[in-house]
């Protein structure tokens, strides 16, 4: 893990995902961002994705996302490679809960 403008980056963590993201492109003949768009939009809980763009190509690119149809399989790939691990103190509660429901149920 390195440092960027001062905060902590995991450049690993960060290259898995465009190594993914970038597979998943390359199989429905589209590019990384429309897949990440795709992903996003794929999401029940979302109901709109912002997007920044610095030229018109760029806005074409993205908008072109909505017809990108993942499949299942891809959009929980995705989900398991960008899902970040717990950070203090939620791995402590998490552990912590887990212990509460086993001793809750098992004794």
């Amino acid at each position: 893990m390195s440092r960027t403008y001062g905060l902590p980056f995991d450049w690993d963590f960060a290259f898995k995902i465009v190594e993914t993201t970038s597979e998943i492109a390359k199989a429905h003949d589209v590019t990384p961002a429309q897949v990440a768009i795709a992903w996003l939009l794929a999401k029940p809980h979302v109901t709109s994705v912002l997007i920044g763009v610095s030229n018109i190509a760029q806005f074409e690119d993205n908008l072109g996302a909505v017809q990108v149809n993942l499949s299942a399989d891809e959009v929980e790939l995705l989900d398991k490679v960008t899902e970040q691990p717990l950070r203090y103190p939620e791995w402590f509660v998490e552990r912590n809960r887990d212990a509460v429901v086993r001793k809750t149920l098992f004794g």
